[in-house]
């Protein structure tokens, strides 16, 4: 028997030997996974069988319409179906044809599907999700943001919509900060004690703009062959991406990740705003920082990745109380900076194409092979 554990929230996970490389490359070091793992009993034990589900539910045709996961990624957007059955519910998942069984009763779930990589790929968005839905239950929230660990351990937090430069402003950090990454897309917050807050990173693709591929050469390896000769400004402009892992960008640029943190040293509200001037400006309304928060909290609100299996539900009214409470838990001890940036004078010398094609390590790129 394994545990995957964030923090002090761990479910028991009872699985196929073949599996558990697969769902560890998927899942640590932000969820962690250890077999006979000391420390707090398990919210849920869950089992993954390489074995099709029981025939009556695969007979089953009538019951709640659920959306599973409505990303733009082909291989995790789909759509279930969700009914009961004896002893508890069934939920399954369109895309992969994998059922999973929920006993609520005694605190357990099965999940069949008989190919390996269906059965770690369901197994990872259900882990993720359960964590995130008993997060919500004990007093925690996700939060859209990215973060880096400071010498001391402490994190700071670059909180912000998409599209608001995170992972730009993150890449500017471990490549020219001594600092390591906690996290690229998303955290986990969660109280701790009467007063402190700790903060944990969670796995999720490093989604990197080719604009920012393009300003950094030690990522040149990942800059598609395909967009070589694009101008600079098309770059940025339509918005495309490349996928890498954390574990791929940190051993390029000689970090590390620091998966969690006991102690959090700033929070920067992230504003990518080319149109008004930037600058830093602290934050000390409990309005003006609770509504950042609402607007960026993730979890259960999340309108791609939902807590589509219903096992354990946080209301909305609990949520607030969450978010009430460690905002005002930050800034009672916590610096919290509005941060409105834009493009550097480097960055707009880029986009006049014969300063483009000048320049030491982007003119490479620009010129098609």
């Amino acid at each position: 028997m394994y545990t995957a554990s964030v923090g002090s929230l761990a479910l028991a996970v009872d699985l196929p030997s073949a599996a558990l490389e697969l769902l560890r490359s998927e899942l640590e070091p932000f969820i962690v996974v250890r077999e006979n793992a000391p420390g707090p009993a398990p919210l849920l034990t869950l089992t993954l069988r390489a074995a099709p589900a029981p025939r009556a539910w695969r007979e089953v045709t009538e019951g709640e319409r659920i959306a599973v996961d409505t990303s733009s990624y082909a291989h995790l957007a789909s759509h279930g179906l969700r009914y009961p059955t004896t002893g508890g519910y069934v939920v399954r998942i369109d895309l992969t044809d994998t059922y999973v069984f929920f006993d609520a009763g005694v605190r357990r779930a099965v999940l069949y599907q008989p190919a390996l990589d269906l059965l770690t790929r369901d197994a990872v968005r259900l882990i993720k999700s359960l964590l995130i839905s008993f997060t919500e239950a004990h007093g925690g929230i996700q939060l859209h943001a990215a973060g880096v660990t400071l010498d001391d351990g402490s994190a700071v937090l670059l909180v912000g919509d998409t599209r608001q430069g995170k992972t730009t402003l993150l890449l500017e950090l471990l490549s020219s900060f001594r600092v390591q990454q906690l996290s690229c897309d998303a955290v986990v917050l969660l109280p701790d004690g009467e007063r402190n807050i700790t903060v944990h990173g969670w796995p999720s693709p490093f989604s990197v703009s080719h604009g920012t591929l393009s300003d950094h050469p030690e990522l040149a390896a990942f800059f598609p062959d395909d967009r070589r000769g694009v101008r600079y400004d098309t770059l940025w402009r339509d918005g495309r991406k490349s996928i890498l892992t954390s574990a791929q960008v940190v051993t390029t640029l000689g970090r590390r990740i620091e998966p969690a943190a006991t102690r959090i040293a700033h929070v920067v509200v992230v504003r990518f705003r080319p149109d008004e001037p930037t600058g830093l400006r602290s934050v000390t309304s409990p309005t003006e920082f609770t509504s950042a928060v609402r607007s960026l909290c993730l979890g259960s609100r999340d309108p791609i990745y939902h807590n589509w299996h219903g096992y354990v539900v946080a209301d909305e009214a609990a949520i607030e109380r969450n978010i009430d409470l460690l905002t005002a838990r930050l800034l009672a001890s916590v610096p919290v900076t509005v941060m409105t940036w834009a493009p550097s004078a480097a960055s707009l010398f880029k986009r006049i194409p014969e300063l483009g094609r000048a320049h030491e390590h982007l003119g490479d790129l620009l010129t098609e092979f």
